[in-house]
């Protein structure tokens, strides 16, 4: 059994942005380790995208890669397509567009069409 998460992680953090369990990218890291994803992202490494020329998957690289690629990467998606604005100390919040996402259930590439 594996998880699917990570095909809307996009979508999911924006969610937890607008509902306020997520602020930052320290919160959203620690969000995200509460997910099947981060526990067989863990286990199961190289099914989930870890970059099979890293021969140690040790647990630091592996947390490492994970944080970048689910948390980093989706939350500088998530700024710079508007859904969600960040403030001079670091702290996120949603914008208007982001909450219409989020409470329409609307993909983020859907959210940009409308946009155009």
């Amino acid at each position: 059994m594996e998880s699917r998460l990570g095909e809307v992680i996009t979508e999911y953090m924006n969610a937890e942005i607008v509902l306020g369990t997520v602020n930052d990218p320290s919160s959203a890291l620690q969000g995200l380790k509460s997910t099947f994803l981060y526990v067989r992202a863990r286990r199961e490494p190289f099914k989930y995208g870890f970059p099979r020329l890293q021969v140690t998957g040790s647990d630091a690289s592996v947390d490492s890669w994970i944080e970048k690629t689910y948390v980093t990467s989706t939350l500088e998606k998530l700024i710079r397509s508007g859904m969600v604005e960040r403030s001079d100390d670091g702290t996120m919040q949603a914008a208007q567009p982001g909450v219409i996402m989020s409470e329409s259930y609307i993909k983020l590439h859907t959210m940009m069409e409308l946009f155009k």
